[in-house]
């Protein structure tokens, strides 16, 4: 079978799965909440905007104003807006295109290690489709997790040259160590889940395989290695780390973040039971925002019983299931009551920023998807009649227990008042009620009951082009918290637009208006339509009582433009 005859049964399968997407590419955004796909819409143009003014794109101070933002721990993505420039104008069609090419390079690039290992086609395209569309990648749509398709596109393929370049093909591992750098710029987690994998994998294949260790310790390539390795991936990631470290206020970003992989990781009752409500509701288990479920499939899990029971002597077999048994522990984060191994790593400088251990269940779902090929491969030399039937029961369970479909979609609205705007030729800042600072782990000035529109005033951004106050990003620092906290006047609105907030009825003076007003070379307050929003109007027109102001209203949107 032809590479692409591959690629178009995994397009068209992409097409189908998303199904009716592809009917409005440019205008809706698939997935629910409409969080961070309007965040993502703004780092692509944040990106650019940074590299055509000629700046840093890791720092930026269109928000958070007058401090900005360190955006090396932010979830930013440099290489897809990288490969995204044609469509800068287009963010909401580049995020779905995203989502169709995500979804069918990773079943592309799952199939090629599978066909690696096993040789056999049919298996190989199975391998595919449990990886490709599996629950995980469901979730990562579902949640608005694109960047996490298209980074699951580079896993397989760091894993194929991994093993390409331990068969004795020495070039491959310099096309590995480029691949984890990609992956590096596209999603830290996946950059660490393929480290981790690789090297578990690695390690159980030198323990179990005489052969590996034979080619691996073989003199005449170990000198290859160590320049490879120390050329393309240490010298570089000692450059990187020196960046880091040298950008503002990276300590803050750094050591464990553990309360918040409580809530973020994977739990057994997840792993290994459907999605479905009334099953859930038996098992008292609550679904995780970030990756609502990761469901394995007790056919698959089965499977790979199967496997290591009558093959485990085959090659790759016992690593396979090793590297699976280790990054499943991974996966629970601190859901079982001894410490994994997530804990412990997680205390590690840097390694507590992958806080969210649910999503290396992608890599569970790759290790089953090449057992299953294994199985199925070894199967159809022996009884083609079993393999297809084990084939037919495959698709059986990912049709009825897999649901990957019926995704809700949103509609991607600008309100006319960023329109009006943009259309104003100041440089002035925006601040908007709600928004403050908000990050997946907290917020100071935000109200997360008001679900979405932090993340929509990001988007919002891109189309006025003006600084503004606040901000919705990965990871904020202490210190960007402590300026707004102790910063006269907004961090009275900041309180009040909080959760439960209550305004301080301060009178303040003439003169610390007006240098609140200086400080944040404030030009433009939008008042947005939420519950609350006649509260925030009258604390607005105290603080605004005796300066120079244009009071206007867009679709229930309120503007106060400052003179």
């Amino acid at each position: 079978m032809g590479n692409i005859m591959v690629f178009l049964i995994y397009f068209f399968s992409s097409i189908i799965a998303t199904f009716p997407l592809v009917n409005f590419l440019g205008k809706y955004l698939i997935g629910r909440g409409g969080l961070d796909g309007f965040a993502y819409m703004w780092n692509h143009f944040s990106f650019w905007y940074q590299i055509i003014n000629l700046q840093q794109p890791f720092f930026s101070k269109l928000i958070f104003y007058p401090i900005g933002a360190n955006l090396f721990f932010h979830d930013y993505s440099p290489f897809i807006s990288l490969i995204g420039l044609p469509f800068l104008q287009h963010p909401v069609l580049y995020l779905n295109l995203i989502v169709i090419f995500g979804l069918t390079f990773s079943a592309c690039t799952a199939f090629y290690l599978a066909k690696y290992i096993t040789k056999s086609t049919p298996a190989s395209l199975l391998s595919g489709f449990i990886y490709g569309f599996s629950p995980t990648a469901g979730s990562f749509i579902l949640s608005q997790h694109y960047y996490y398709l298209i980074a699951s596109i580079f896993l397989p393929l760091g894993v194929l040259f991994l093993l390409k370049f331990i068969n004795g093909f020495k070039k491959s591992l310099v096309i590995f160590f480029m691949v984890c750098w990609i992956l590096f710029f596209v999603n830290y987690y996946f950059f660490f889940l393929l480290i981790l994998l690789s090297t578990i994998l690695l390690i159980s294949l030198i323990l179990s395989d005489y052969e590996v260790r034979k080619k691996l310790f073989n003199k005449s390539i170990r000198s290859h290695y160590l320049k490879s390795f120390l050329s393309f991936f240490l010298i570089p990631g000692l450059v990187v780390l020196g960046i880091i470290i040298t950008s503002k206020d990276y300590q803050s970003f750094n050591g464990s973040s553990s309360n918040y992989g409580q809530i973020c990781k994977a739990d057994l009752v997840g792993l290994i039971s459907p999605p479905s409500e009334k099953t859930y509701s038996f098992f008292n288990f609550k679904t995780n925002g970030d990756t609502p479920f990761y469901y394995l499939g007790i056919i698959f899990v089965a499977t790979v019983f199967l496997c290591f029971s009558f093959y485990r002597k085959e090659k790759y077999v016992i690593s396979l299931v090793i590297t699976l048994f280790v990054i499943l522990l991974f996966t629970l984060g601190l859901s079982i009551n001894f410490q994994t191994p997530f804990y412990w790593l997680s205390k590690l400088p840097f390694i507590g920023l992958i806080d969210c251990p649910v999503r290396f269940v992608a890599g569970v779902h790759l290790l089953i998807a090449l057992l299953a090929a294994i199985f199925i491969s070894l199967i159809f030399k022996r009884n083609r009649f079993i393999a297809i039937m084990c084939v037919f029961l495959f698709a059986v369970s990912m049709f009825s227990d897999y649901r990957f479909s019926s995704f809700p979609f949103i509609n991607v609205h600008i309100p006319q008042i960023y329109s009006y705007i943009a259309g104003q030729q100041d440089n002035k800042t925006v601040l908007e009620l709600p928004s403050g600072l908000t990050e997946s782990k907290g917020s100071f000035g935000y109200d997360g009951v008001i679900e979405g529109l932090h993340a929509q005033e990001m988007f919002w951004q891109t189309i006025y082009k003006k600084p503004r106050v606040g901000g919705y990003i990965s990871r904020i620092p202490k210190s960007t918290y402590d300026y707004f906290r102790n910063k006269l006047i907004i961090s009275d609105l900041f309180t009040l637009t909080s959760r439960d907030g209550s305004w301080s009825d301060k009178n303040f003076t003439t003169q610390e208006k007006n240098q609140f007003i200086n400080d944040l070379n404030l030009g433009f307050i939008v008042v947005a339509p939420v519950p609350r929003q006649q509260e925030f109007i009258q604390a607005t027109e105290q603080i605004l009582s005796g300066l120079t102001y244009r009071k206007l209203v867009f679709e229930d949107y309120v503007l106060y433009q400052i003179e």
